[in-house]
Parts: C-alpha cells; structure tokens; sequence
C-alpha cells in the first residue's frame, strides 16, 4: 500500500522515543503520512514467515521479521525502528511480540536495553552529562525506496494453485 496516515502516538512508541512521546501522551495525538506499507510471507502449512515487512512514514522506517504459526496460534516477531529525525531521549531498542495470539508478551529486547544502559553508566561515571549520549537519537533513518519495495513481492497464487492441484492428482493417484 502507499499512502494513509498513521497515529503519530503509535509511530513514536514503537521508536521508544520518550522525549516525543511524552507530549503526545498529555496533549491530542496527531498522525504522520505512511509512504509504504509492504507486507510479503512465504506460507507453507499453516507457518507464515515475512520476507518483507516494512511500514515507512515520513517520521520514522519500520522494519520487521515475522513468523506466525495458524497451527498452534504463536507469533514470533522483531520490529526495528529507526526514526528520521533527532530525538534527546530515545530508548532505540527492538520490540519483540511473542507467545499466542490471544495473549502476546510485548517487551523490549532485553540485550539492547542493557547495553545502553551500561553505556550510559560508563559514560557518566567519566562525565555526568555523557551518561545521556546513548540515549540521543541522531535520526539517521532512511526513507525506503518503496516501489522496488513493492516490486519485490513475490506473487506465487497461479504456481501455486497449479502445484495443489498436481498434489491432489498425486494423492488420488496414491489412495487408488
């Protein structure tokens, strides 16, 4: 898809970016354009698995990797943002849903985290006001070339009505 707007209070939560974020929260919500929305899974029985997943506004490039098991309803997900403008708080870690679908746990990956931290530890034990470096974002998100985005989306539905069909010609061939 190209074009749509999107919540600006949503876009700026999943960049973890307080400092954005936090004005958003107290005051009214405003949205961002969506320059692309590009989604493409590889499917195959029951387990869909992301070769594209990429939400591209104006404020902020999302990147995803997914894999959703239909048979057992569990969900594995990594989102990635990276914002397009400077931000002085930001936490800049990846988000991961995980577990069912009918209760996902949503944390913040862990490793990420712990190194910023740390390094603002670090930091601010030589100098005090260093310990707020990892936390600036510098906003070097990119815009995303959407139409090769959008190009590259695999479209198998005619390969792949044609090999069910010869799958059940195979089963028929083997039940007789």
């Amino acid at each position: 898809m190209s074009g749509g707007k999107i919540s600006l209070k949503l876009v700026e939560a999943i960049d973890l970016d307080i400092a954005e974020l936090a004005p958003l929260m107290l005051g009214e919500d405003k949205t961002t354009d969506i320059r692309c929305g590009v989604g493409d899974f590889a499917v195959r029985k029951g387990v869909l698995d992301s070769r594209v997943f990429v939400l591209d506004t104006t404020d902020t490039s999302i990147k995803g990797d997914a894999k959703i098991n239909m048979n057992t309803e569990k969900i594995d997900v990594e989102i990635d943002a990276k914002p397009k403008d400077v931000s002085f708080f930001s936490i800049q870690s990846k988000i991961k849903v995980t577990g069912k679908m009918s209760d996902p746990t949503i944390m913040i990956d862990p490793m990420s985290t712990f190194l910023r931290g740390a390094s603002a530890v670090l930091l601010g034990a030589i100098a005090p006001p260093a310990a707020l470096l990892p936390f600036i974002e510098v906003g070097l998100g990119k815009d995303n070339d959407c139409s090769k985005l959008i190009g590259s989306i695999k479209k198998p539905l005619k390969p792949v009505i044609e090999a069910r069909k010869l799958q059940k010609k195979e089963n028929t061939a083997n039940n007789e």
